[in-house]
């Protein structure tokens, strides 16, 4: 492997399904990133978002010359298995230390954002029209040669989305061990920051932009809401079992409530994900089983999110059954807010280049 990813090109790799990767030809001339074949690949431009690429480097000579890539340096003596062979002659930083080198350009917060989705059951990608076409007139060869597939997730319309449901590609806990034992490297002191700001394992953006605007310290614009747990599974009792024909179900956020209250379970409405590992019931069943066990639901839609007054009714409404009082809005806080929001309420695809 002469080039290894790294960084924005690094994380975009992860994102690419596998049915995708599978349709593309091979790499024949990656050793010589000189020449335009690497270049021009289909990898490049259908699934890396064309170049220039972000590649890694071990040394400072390595990091001039060729035009096409963004080098990124990482000193010293790699960790042991943080770079991954591929299938197209280049090289891949393992996702601890993708996040590291991609956190490099960004801000804590959308870094926390990026772990979501990393250890989180989603990807997102949106396929060319050429890709789009080579998926549908592939479908039973892909189903045939057992491909690993992520299954996307139709748009509230019908159509074709760019979220894609899979197994987390990487461990909180794990991301959290590499940052503290590689605590020398440039940006792994941003990269545990981050992770502390990861509340657990999510199933979809939104899910990780609720989380953080209710969990994120008053620092950062957050309610500073403590306690919530994500994708919290809820055994049934008898009550929930008859009511849902289910022994389980799980939460988006969970929170114990009050001090002698009820738990809270807030359920994040609209394209709704669930992973194929989990038992899902559909949001109506799952709020009736729930309530059924004296857990109190609170159904949150992006457009509530969205705006403004309404969020903040809502959150006035989800810190009050917690039994905590949201922060101040002071102008500084006022001020990290409108920040936040700005950060994590944008496009998601896009939100880390």
């Amino acid at each position: 492997m002469d080039l290894t990813l790294a960084g924005i090109s690094a994380f975009r790799f992860y994102r690419v399904p596998p049915q995708v990767l599978a349709l593309l030809p091979p790499v024949a001339q990656a050793r010589d990133y000189g020449r335009r074949g690497l270049y021009g690949h289909p990898l490049v431009g259908e699934a890396l978002g064309g170049t220039p690429l972000t590649c890694l480097a071990t040394a400072r000579r390595q990091s001039t010359g060729a035009r096409w890539i963004n080098w990124t340096l990482v000193q010293g003596e790699l960790p042991f298995g943080h770079v991954l062979d591929t299938d197209f002659s280049i090289g891949v930083t393992s996702p601890a230390l993708t996040l590291i080198t991609l956190g490099r350009k960004l801000s804590v917060t959308r870094l926390a954002m990026a772990a979501y989705e990393l250890t989180g059951y989603f990807s997102v990608f949106c396929p060319s029209d050429e890709m789009e076409e080579a998926l549908a007139s592939n479908a039973g060869m892909l189903r045939d040669s057992g491909v690993r597939s992520w299954h996307r997730v139709p748009r509230e319309d019908g159509r074709r989305g760019d979220l894609w449901q899979r197994a987390p590609l990487a461990d909180l806990d794990e991301l959290a061990s590499f940052a503290r034992v590689n605590a020398k490297l440039r940006g792994a002191g941003k990269l545990a920051e981050a992770l502390s700001l990861v509340n657990g394992v999510v199933a979809s953006p939104f899910e990780a932009r609720l989380s953080a605007l209710l969990t994120f310290p008053r620092r950062l614009g957050g309610c500073t809401l403590e306690g919530f747990e994500n994708n919290r599974k809820v055994v049934l009792d008898a009550t929930g079992r008859t009511l849902s024909n289910k022994n389980a179900c799980y939460v988006d956020l969970y929170h114990p409530g009050a001090p002698g209250g009820r738990p809270l379970a807030v359920e994040c409405q609209g394209g709704a994900i669930h992973t194929l590992a989990r038992a899902a019931l559909d949001d109506a069943d799952r709020q009736v089983a729930l309530r059924g066990m004296g857990i109190d639901v609170i159904p949150v839609t992006y457009r509530q999110v969205r705006d403004v007054e309404n969020y903040h009714a809502l959150a006035g409404l989800i810190a009050g059954l917690c039994g905590r009082k949201l922060p101040s809005r002071t102008s500084q806080f006022v001020r990290a807010e409108n920040a936040l929001r700005h950060e994590i309420l944008g496009d998601w695809a896009h939100m880390f280049d």
